[in-house]
C-alpha cells in the first residue's frame, strides 16, 4: 500500500488524467502532493487552494525569465535611479526595526502570531533566555518578564543598541562569537526563545531544565527565492530549511514537540527602493549585493513594478514549540 502522499499522488494523478493531458494531470499531482506536505495530518483543501499554490511557483520562474530577457545594459535612465539606490543602501540600518518609510513591503499574516505563543508560556518562566535579540526591540516590549532574563546576540553592531535598551531594565546581555554556540550551565533556563534566528538543537537541550519550553520562529530557506532569482543571484546556501527538516535535526535529541506549523505565503514589495533596503537590512539573502552590482536587474524591477503596482515573492515561515522531559524516556511521536 503506498504512503499517504503516494495515494494523494496516485489518486489525483488518476482523476485529472479522465479530462486532461498528462502534463496537466502531472501538474496537479505535484502541486497538491506539495502542498500535502506542508502540514502534518490529512488534506482538507480544495482544487482552488492547490492551483493557486501552483501558481503562486509559476510566477516565479516567469520573474526569472523576465530577468534573463532584460539583462542588458541600461542607458542614462538607470544613472539616476543608481544614485537613488545607493542612498538607500548606504543608509544606517541598525537592531532590527523595520519602521522606516522605506520598508515598503507587505509580509503574509501568518496563522499563529508569535507574540502571543511567547506571552502564553511567559508565566511559567522563572529563567528566559531571549536568543539573537537583535537589539532587544522584542524583548524590551515584553511585559511580566521573570526576574532572571538573559538575551545573547551576534551581529556585533546591534551589540551597543541592545546593551543600552536591555540592561536599564536589568536584563543581561551576552555576546556571541559563535551564533550557534550558547555560553552557559547546563539547566540554566525554562524557557527560551528564538526570533527568525539560527539555533543549535544540541545546545538549546542542553540549557533547558527538564521541563523547560523552547519557542522559535523561523524563516525557511526557500523565503525569497524569486528574488535572488530575479536578480540572478546565487541562492541562499541551505535552502532545505523547512519545518520538516528542522523537525528531522531536532530528532537527535530527547526534545519533544508540542506544536509545529510551516505557512508559504507571499512578500509584496511596493517599490525598489524598498528591495535595496530589504536586501541592506537582511544581507545574507544576497551575499555582497551592491546596487552597482545590480543595477541592470534592479532597473528591470523597477519598471516590473511600474507597470504592475508591485513585485511579489514567495514567504516560507515556520513556528516549533519543544520542550524538554523531566524523563528522557518520554517524547511526543506526533
Amino acid at each position: 500500500m503506498p504512503a499517504a502522499k503516494g495515494r494523494h499522488r496516485f489518486a489525483s494523478y488518476l482523476a485529472e488524467r479522465l479530462s486532461f493531458s498528462i502534463p496537466d494531470a502531472l501538474r496537479l499531482a505535484a502541486g497538491l502532493t506539495s502542498l500535502k506536505m506542508e502540514r502534518p495530518g490529512s488534506f482538507h483543501g480544495t482544487r482552488h487552494n492547490v492551483e493557486n499554490f501552483i501558481s503562486s511557483f509559476a510566477e516565479c520562474r516567469t520573474r526569472a525569465k523576465a530577468a534573463v530577457l532584460y539583462d542588458e545594459p541600461v542607458g542614462s535612465d538607470s544613472d539616476e535611479l543608481l544614485a537613488r539606490l545607493r542612498v538607500v543602501f548606504e543608509g544606517v540600518f541598525t537592531g532590527w526595526d523595520f519602521s522606516s518609510p522605506l520598508a515598503d513591503w507587505v509580509e503574509p499574516t501568518l496563522p499563529w502570531d508569535y507574540e502571543h505563543l511567547v506571552k502564553e508560556h511567559l508565566p511559567e518562566a522563572t529563567r528566559l533566555l531571549d536568543m539573537h535579540t537583535g537589539g532587544g526591540e522584542f524583548l524590551s516590549s515584553l511585559a511580566g518578564l521573570p526576574e532572571t532574563v538573559w538575551a545573547t546576540e551576534a551581529y556585533a553592531p546591534n551589540v551597543p543598541l541592545a546593551r543600552q535598551r536591555l540592561e536599564p531594565l536589568g536584563y543581561h546581555l551576552q555576546p556571541l562569537v559563535d551564533p550557534l554556540e550558547l555560553p552557559f550551565a547546563d539547566g540554566s533556563f525554562d524557557m527560551i526563545i528564538n526570533g527568525r534566528g539560527a539555533f543549535d538543537w544540541a545546545e538549546v537541550e542542553r540549557c533547558l531544565c527538564p521541563g523547560g519550553v523552547f519557542i522559535t520562529e523561523q524563516v525557511g530557506g526557500l523565503n525569497a527565492v524569486d528574488l535572488n532569482q530575479a536578480l540572478g543571484a546565487p541562492l541562499m546556501a541551505d535552502t532545505a530549511w523547512c519545518l520538516y527538516e528542522a523537525l528531522a535535526r531536532m530528532w537527535s535529541t530527547h526534545l519533544a514537540v508540542s506544536a509545529a506549523a510551516q505557512d508559504m505565503g507571499t512578500y509584496r514589495f511596493h517599490s525598489v527602493d524598498a528591495i535595496v533596503f530589504y536586501l541592506r537590512a537582511i544581507p545574507w539573502q544576497v551575499p555582497g549585493f551592491s546596487p552597482d552590482a545590480y543595477i541592470n536587474r534592479l532597473a528591470m524591477l523597477d519598471q516590473l513594478i511600474e507597470r504592475e503596482g508591485h513585485f511579489d515573492v514567495v514567504s516560507q515561515r515556520f513556528m516549533i514549540i519543544a520542550y524538554k522531559p523531566f524523563s528522557q524516556g518520554h517524547r511526543d511521536r506526533r
